[in-house]
């Protein structure tokens, strides 16, 4: 028997996962897509890197690849070294965690709160006390490189789209203010900085003809030609 009380709330699972599902079919050749310019990407980067040494990189299955100099060898896979261990990455996976570590440490956060993806109350009142601003809405844990993330959500609809989109990879989601500006991404070894990466946000210039839409759709056609020359550019 099913409590009478739980209705409403199982008829918003119902939905979530009705636009999970319908969300999750039209965007899978895409993803796909995606993934496989991402692995090319990795591929063609660790091969540069290898050159620069002096080294061999070979394909060991898929997206697994080593790099080997003399004796010496390294693995990896993307972004993942044998210098990640398995807690490292633990951690660094759950956003709402790494979240409260920063702020322990004095590390200025964007707010946030972190819900269910069947229950948004906190969400929704979190939207209203941002009085119109943007918010980011992801899953809590466990995806990198954007995977389930919607920006701009200002209303309750696009708050329930969003939601859905990011239940796909699992059922905690965070949902933080969007912060205005340029994305820095700082590699570290032993305390040292080996590199920086600086992301700048989109950004459209007008030829006094299209309208908002038709230059959005233009920068994005133009995006995908061009693959990563245009994207990591």
């Amino acid at each position: 028997m099913i409590d009478p009380s739980r209705i409403p709330g199982l008829l918003g699972l119902a939905s979530l996962a009705h636009l999970a599902r319908r969300g999750l079919r039209r965007r899978f050749g895409a993803v796909a897509a995606a993934e496989r310019e991402r692995a090319s990407f990795y591929r063609d980067a660790w091969s540069d890197a290898a050159r620069e040494l002096g080294a061999e990189l070979r394909v060991l299955e898929g997206d697994l690849l080593e790099i080997r100099r003399g004796a010496r060898r390294a693995r990896v896979l993307h972004n993942y070294t044998q210098l990640d261990d398995a807690l490292a990455l633990r951690i660094a996976g759950d956003k709402a965690l790494v979240h409260r570590l920063l702020a322990e440490a004095g590390v200025p956060t964007p707010r946030h709160v972190e819900c269910r993806a069947g229950s948004l109350a906190l969400a929704r009142a979190f939207l209203h006390e941002l009085g119109g601003r943007p918010c980011v809405v992801k899953p809590a844990s466990g995806t990198g490189a954007g995977e389930g993330v919607t920006a701009g959500v200002r209303r309750e609809a696009e708050l329930g789209r969003a939601a859905a989109r990011a239940a796909l990879f699992g059922p905690r989601l965070l949902v933080e203010e969007q912060v205005e500006g340029a994305n820095y991404r700082l590699l570290f070894l032993d305390g040292e900085l080996l590199d920086a990466v600086r992301r700048d946000p989109p950004a459209l210039v007008g030829d006094g003809r299209s309208s908002l839409r038709a230059l959005v759709r233009l920068a994005n056609e133009a995006r995908a030609a061009g693959g990563r020359r245009v994207a990591q550019g």
